[in-house]
């Protein structure tokens, strides 16, 4: 008797039951999606820093972090990389053909990740997912089309400002 109407329990209440995991399914992407993102902003924000001090004698002038952000090259790497997590794929943009696709945690280890490419709200699983390193910079360290692209672009930023600053001082722009 009590087994029957738990089953007549779980039948009616089986469509509410798989519409709110579904929803909380769809949380959890997004809060895994905008960890990961702010992640590469941060990653972002590192090299730019690292540009500005390390690099001052190859960039000397550097546009501002929102600038820099907006370079196509920035969004270019932090989208690529951002939706190959998300689809459940550790890929490296250290080659332009992937030496190898796998899966990010199978789960196996200490409850870090989940076995799904889903991160959670651990900072340390985030870390997990992307193998523990900053794939931004490593993307650019590694790959001499994405450093020239990025040196290209921002040498062109400059331009533009030197271009921009001219025109407010009603002077000439000049050749360099």
């Amino acid at each position: 008797m009590r087994l029957t109407r738990c089953l007549l329990d779980l039948v009616v209440l089986r469509p509410t039951i798989v519409t709110q995991l579904t929803a909380l399914g769809e949380r959890r992407k997004r809060r895994n999606r905008e960890a990961l993102y702010q992640t590469f902003r941060d990653q972002i924000a590192a090299h730019h820093k690292y540009l500005s001090t390390s690099r001052r004698a190859e960039f000397p002038i550097l546009p501002p972090l929102s600038g820099f952000r907006a370079l196509p090259v920035m969004q270019m790497v932090q989208k690529t990389e951002l939706d190959i997590i998300t689809l459940g794929q550790s890929f490296s943009l250290t080659h332009i053909v992937p030496e190898s696709v796998k899966k990010p945690n199978t789960g196996k280890g200490k409850g870090k990740g989940k076995g799904n490419g889903q991160v959670g709200k651990n900072p340390r699983a985030v870390a997990d997912v992307l193998g523990g390193k900053d794939r931004i910079r490593s993307a650019f360290r590694d790959n001499a089309v994405l450093g020239a692209m990025v040196k290209a672009q921002i040498g062109k930023w400059v331009e533009q400002a030197r271009k921009d600053l001219g025109a407010m001082l009603n002077q000439p722009p000049s050749s360099h």
